[in-house]
């Protein structure tokens, strides 16, 4: 009677639990969509402009984006847990979506931390990987936006009267990523500093937890880091996927302009350097910085009115078509035992 007893609450407990987070998973996806009702009003006046197969590529391609995305954190997190599957994976990708959205970005790395661990990847191996892809996101997109400026003379020449800015932000890009990846690679230097800087801020107590948090993060990048560069082949294999990844997301605007006769190759050029561009000048979630970069770029070989289709759509099939699809894995997601700490 009493094994029943406690069964029956334990029951009663579970099923409030769910309804509690199923509902908070509700607000977070009323506010979505409530916060961005201007922009689906945009969009619903833009599909007009376009065919049916071309819009529904777009988000096809946004959806292949989180799946890439979910391929990286199986790579990584599989040395982890033998219960976390290419399918787990790319759920949680699209989980990542879902609360990028819902949190107005803040909450993407985290949830992916946490459907991890879930599935038994400890959080600060979760910590790692993540701020590792950040590392190969970033030097994907300096690459393919390097190769593309060099290559792609329509893109170039909108900027022939503003060569210095271009080198300028380039330069910047550059040597933030250069700064992750000593910060990534080179504990003695990392170490050095933090030790100064908590040396500095001895007296303060809030300001010593927020270096020793960051150092931690650091420390944890660092070993995830050492395992990749160290594997060359897995090196590489993550930076094909980040790059294939990045590239996706360039071919969306290409479905937009190119049956309108506009060629492949410039409107890829132009969203892969308006996407490196975009990391260095400061703009609310850079979508301004987006749409003012490709629209200067695009001018030279398309219509401003095509221009401001294609980062419409963009910005649709990269960021709220994953959205959506996010829901199923969002609200049906079954995972094992947290596991906190280190492997």
């Amino acid at each position: 009677m009493e094994n029943e007893k406690e069964r029956k609450r334990v029951n009663i407990k579970t099923k409030k639990k769910t309804i509690i987070t199923y509902a908070v998973l509700l607000i977070l996806l009323g506010f979505g969509i409530f916060y961005n009702q201007d922009f689906f009003k945009e969009v619903l006046s833009q599909i007009g402009n376009m065919a049916l197969w071309a819009f529904l590529g777009t988000c096809f391609l946004g959806c292949l984006y989180r799946v890439l995305d979910g391929v990286y954190l199986y790579i990584l997190g599989k040395r982890y847990s033998e219960s976390l599957t290419l399918g787990k994976s790319i759920s949680i990708a699209f989980c990542g979506a879902f609360f990028r959205v819902s949190t107005l970005g803040s909450g993407m790395a985290v949830s992916k931390i946490f459907y991890l661990n879930k599935e038994k990847v400890p959080v600060g191996n979760g910590m790692g990987i993540t701020l590792l892809q950040f590392i190969f996101i970033r030097l994907a997109t300096l690459f393919t936006g390097l190769f593309c400026f060099f290559t792609c003379l329509p893109v170039k020449n909108a900027f022939a009267s503003r060569q210095k800015f271009v080198i300028l932000a380039i330069v910047g890009c550059i040597v933030i990523d250069v700064i992750l990846f000593m910060a990534a690679l080179c504990s003695g230097i990392t170490t050095f500093l933090f030790d100064k800087v908590l040396h500095l801020v001895s007296g303060h107590e809030k300001l010593r937890g927020l270096v020793e948090k960051a150092r931690k993060q650091v420390s944890l990048l660092q070993k995830e880091a050492k395992v990749a560069v160290k594997d060359k082949k897995l090196f590489i294999q993550l930076l094909v996927i980040s790059i294939l990844t990045q590239a996706v997301w360039y071919v969306i605007p290409c479905l937009v302009a190119c049956p309108k006769g506009i060629l492949f190759w410039p409107v890829f050029s132009a969203m892969a350097l308006t996407c490196l561009l975009a990391g260095v000048i400061p703009a609310p979630s850079g979508f301004g910085s987006v749409e003012v970069l490709f629209s200067m770029m695009f001018s030279k070989f398309g219509p401003a009115s095509l221009a401001a289709c294609c980062v419409v759509i963009y910005r649709f099939a990269s960021t709220f078509a994953p959205f959506f699809v996010g829901l199923i894995p969002v609200f049906h997601y079954r995972g094992g035992k947290k596991i906190e700490g280190t492997a």
